[in-house]
């Protein structure tokens, strides 16, 4: 693994855009394979090294929880931190609340889903009382 400046003067270099024509971050190279986005490179590695598919014994369950968590509890979360309207907020809490099957969010294997949800969480634990993710509330989200 090696750790590179992208964001120096003059941008991102050549042989960087050539190999990741979008410029996005982070990506991975392994040998002859390029993947960008986060749950794409976290479901390659978890396809191609170690024991393949461990990540997503359920991939039902998996594929469910992951829309949820990027398609709707992501982007209310984020506009509430933000100052907007909690209500859509808090029934995207409500839908993941439904879908934990505890203690992880898939059942007792720690899951793709997991690890989608785990820097989104992080972060908003800072803020969680002011937006109301309260134990009372969301106790297998809290409980996660």
């Amino acid at each position: 693994m090696n750790e590179i400046g992208l964001y120096g003067a003059g941008g991102k270099p050549a042989w960087f855009m050539k190999m990741n024509p979008k410029g996005l971050v982070p990506v991975l190279r392994h040998r002859d394979t390029v993947v960008v986005e986060s749950d794409d490179i976290n479901k390659y590695i978890d396809e191609t090294l170690g024991s393949p598919g461990s990540l997503q014994s359920d991939p039902k369950a998996v594929a469910a929880a992951k829309q949820v968590i990027n398609q709707r509890v992501m982007p209310a979360a984020k506009s509430c931190i933000h100052g907007g309207s909690d209500d859509k907020m808090h029934a995207a809490f409500a839908e993941l609340e439904a879908l934990i099957r505890g203690p992880f969010i898939t059942g007792a294997d720690f899951s793709l889903a997991d690890i989608s949800a785990v820097p989104m969480f992080q972060r908003m634990m800072e803020d969680s009382r002011r937006i109301g993710l309260e134990k009372s509330r969301y106790p297998k989200i809290c409980a996660w």
